[in-house]
């Protein structure tokens, strides 16, 4: 009897070790290929959705206002721009904060959304003096205008109007890298 008892924990033991091993595989290969399929694109990351940057969709009509009074409009994105959608309190968030702070004069129009509260907003927009910082909502009419952005970091680079690169850094529009959009 104490054989089978025995028998029974070394193979519960045989198939834990294969399971962490198994996820640790998964973990890995996510953390070094993060623009495969499954790696926060279309998945759920914490309460927002990480959905696909819509590549070649044109931007429609939208409005929001910096703490400065500044209305931002679709034509203010319509040439050469970055747009970011960020949070202040994700990580993945500040690191994409800090490319932006030290590349912001190089980028041409610099437009941020933040998801969050306006003293969110207010703190970004001191960090970004070259760049107009409004807030916007998870779902909401800025976020529908580039294609229903659900989810954060999400940067794009916008051409004649129509999305022309995203990502989720500024290394995915350096990079060349482009998500096709799924409905």
């Amino acid at each position: 009897m104490t054989w089978i008892l025995t028998v029974a924990v070394i193979a519960a033991l045989v198939i834990s070790l294969l399971n962490l091993t198994l996820t640790f595989a998964i973990v890995r290969r996510m953390r070094d290929n993060p623009t495969e399929p499954g790696h926060g694109h279309g998945q759920q990351h914490g309460n927002h959705s990480m959905s696909l940057v819509p590549v070649g969709a044109r931007v429609g009509p939208f409005r929001a206002t910096t703490p400065g009074g500044v209305v931002v409009t679709t034509e203010d994105v319509a040439t050469d721009s970055v747009v970011a959608f960020v949070s202040a309190t994700c990580e993945t968030c500040k690191q994409v904060l800090e490319q932006l702070e030290r590349q912001q004069h190089t980028l041409g129009t610099l437009v941020v959304f933040v998801f969050g509260v306006e003293a969110d907003v207010e703190a970004i927009a001191a960090r970004l003096s070259a760049a107009r910082v409004a807030m916007a909502a998870v779902g909401g009419d800025v976020a529908a205008a580039f294609g229903g952005i659900d989810g954060y970091p999400r940067v794009v680079r916008v051409t004649g109007g129509v999305i022309a690169r995203g990502g989720i850094t500024l290394e995915h529009l350096e990079k060349d890298y482009q998500f096709a959009h799924t409905p």
